[in-house]
């Protein structure tokens, strides 16, 4: 079903980090193949959670607003509350967050570097905003059901099934490799020129 799908997407986004790291990036090789399906297996019910979490929060594009404190939500309450959630995931996880202005954010890990030269930086981007559920659903698309080993609900595989799976690959890497860096950003709405 597509929880093993969001495992196995996290396991290869896990490996993928790793070797980019471990060869393009810093033109060394190192013996180390941390065990990203042992550590996602250990971890699955924590990661399907947040991405059910993560999926009840309706991010249909929607109007800015503005609280009362005068903060700007520039894609919406629904928009925000699921920013607000990644951010939240990534500082439980360990990383250091960053709201950039309520219109993305940053989820880094700064490592130590392999002792003669700086961290090498890798990012994943993803967004958090789903297009319009329709009709036809036979499941509630903002209910995160799960039902025969598949998850429904509208962001599973786009994108923040993919999303969740990169943070919990990173956190894998981060574990096994204190001595990179990663940086995943967050784009709460994919359709919109923003620039980071």
């Amino acid at each position: 079903g597509n929880r093993d799908c969001v495992i196995s997407a996290a396991a290869d986004a896990g490996r993928e980090l790793r070797n980019l790291f471990l060869n393009d990036l810093t033109g060394r090789k190192k013996e180390m193949t941390p065990d990203f399906e042992t550590y996602l297996k250990l971890n699955e019910e924590e990661m399907i959670g947040a991405l059910q979490e993560m999926l009840r929060v309706n991010t249909e594009a929607a109007p800015a607003v503005r609280t009362k404190d005068g903060q700007l939500y520039p894609y919406g309450a629904g928009n925000q509350e699921c920013l607000e959630k990644a951010l939240e995931l990534g500082r439980k996880l360990g990383f250091v967050t960053r709201n950039v202005d309520n219109y993305g954010g940053h989820i880094d890990w700064t490592g130590t570097g392999n002792g003669t030269e700086p961290p090498k930086i890798m990012a994943v981007l993803g967004h958090l905003d789903v297009v319009p559920a329709g009709d036809g659903w036979d499941f509630d698309p903002y209910g995160a059901e799960g039902k025969d080993g598949y998850i429904y609900g509208r962001g599973t595989t786009d994108d923040k099934g993919p999303v969740i799976s990169c943070l919990y690959a990173m956190k894998a890497l981060k574990d096994a490799m204190p001595e990179a860096y990663f940086e995943i950003l967050h784009f709460p709405y994919e359709d919109d020129g923003v620039d980071f």
